[in-house]
């Protein structure tokens, strides 16, 4: 009996024991749950923006300067995450995905990207810095859709004191009465951009306005332009523009089935002039001041495309991909153009009370 009972006694902390290790993981879990769903929710709500490497191969450097250190490769399709750029924007700041630390800087042009690049953050102020006034850490970003002369007055006609690359993304400080033009810091160097060169951005004219002195506010006489001239300047503009259009529609699909591996004939064709105004075109359609240049920042890039059909045998990848890159911008340019002109043509009919424009310019 003394034998029975304790196997009896064994039985039931045995099975005591085994309850016990069944509801242990049961409370321990309902203690955990909390902060597995805080960190979860931490980590979903940053986000951080990623690019594509778009070159065989390339350099991760300490720095954003060619001659720096190289202390990272990566290769084509690799995903790396954005977290900032330079002082002119030429270089992003990159890491691995999910990584904590930062690998390094790499060339801006070796990776596409599917956001605006002026959102990033700049987290070098001082590397490349040439001038002498520091990068001002509050600032509004602009992004330079072409290439662009940084001049000492916000004039067509005013020196040029820097010539600023495509893509560039520089902090603008202050623009001037209509937002036309921008005050930018460039590697130092202080000067004014004219707005066709540019994203404009909504928020252009919370910089504060530099070119206003009350005391120089005077009266000024008023010129009225005869709607009938000022129509004239604008067709004569519209009708280059869209001759210009025309020849640009052709390389797109050239250099992109070039990219896929066919082999196309040689057949460029003329290259596209710009449009030269003069004083008195100013003056009888003032609007060319700010339209003209950015066509001719097109006709550039038109041009660019164009150039690699007179070399023509094999090319290498990177100019066909340029080339195709450059028709595709031209493109984009010279369509917006064409609708500036329209949207200004029934600016200029409605306010002479003239019948409004039938059909917009349709793009060749």
């Amino acid at each position: 009996m003394i034998g029975g009972s304790s196997m009896r006694h064994k039985k039931i902390l045995l099975t005591s024991l085994v309850l016990f290790l069944m509801i242990l993981p049961t409370f321990g879990q309902s203690t955990m749950e909390t902060p597995v769903a805080e960190a979860t929710e931490v980590v979903a709500a940053i986000e951080v923006e990623r690019g594509v490497i778009e070159v065989e191969s390339a350099f991760i450097r300490v720095l954003p300067d060619r001659q720096s250190e190289a202390v990272a490769s990566v290769f084509e399709r690799d995903i790396l995450e954005i977290i900032g750029r330079n002082l002119d924007g030429l270089w992003f700041e990159v890491r691995r995905p999910n990584r904590l630390f930062r690998l390094g800087w790499i060339s801006a042009k070796l990776i596409d990207i599917d956001f605006p690049p002026e959102t990033l953050p700049m987290t070098d102020f001082t590397t490349g810095l040439v001038g002498t006034t520091p990068i001002p850490e509050d600032h509004l970003a602009i992004y330079l859709t072409a290439e662009a002369n940084l001049r000492v007055e916000p004039l067509l006609s005013a020196d040029i004191v820097a010539v600023v690359a495509l893509g560039a993304i520089l902090p603008a400080i202050g623009r001037d009465a209509t937002g036309g033009w921008l005050y930018v810091n460039y590697r130092g160097t202080e000067g004014w951009l004219n707005s066709t060169v540019f994203r404009r951005l909504a928020n252009i004219l919370d910089l504060p306005d530099l070119t206003f002195v009350e005391e120089n506010v005077a009266q000024l006489d008023a010129f009225i332009i005869p709607p009938d001239i000022q129509l004239g300047q604008l067709q004569a503009f519209r009708n280059f523009v869209a001759a210009s259009k025309s020849v640009a529609a052709s390389p797109v699909p050239l250099w992109e089935n070039v990219l896929l591996g066919e082999v196309m004939p040689c057949e460029p064709p003329d290259f596209v002039q710009e449009y030269l105004i003069t004083a008195a075109d100013v003056q009888q359609l003032p609007e060319l001041n700010r339209y003209a240049p950015r066509y001719n920042q097109g006709v550039i890039l038109l041009n660019e495309a164009i150039n690699p059909l007179y070399e023509c045998g094999v090319l290498q990848n990177e100019v066909v991909l340029e080339a195709r890159n450059d028709a595709i911008n031209a493109n984009i340019i010279m369509g917006a153009a064409l609708g500036q002109l329209d949207f200004l043509e029934n600016l200029i009919r409605d306010t002479n009370n003239l019948d409004p424009l039938t059909t917009a310019t349709e793009s060749p």
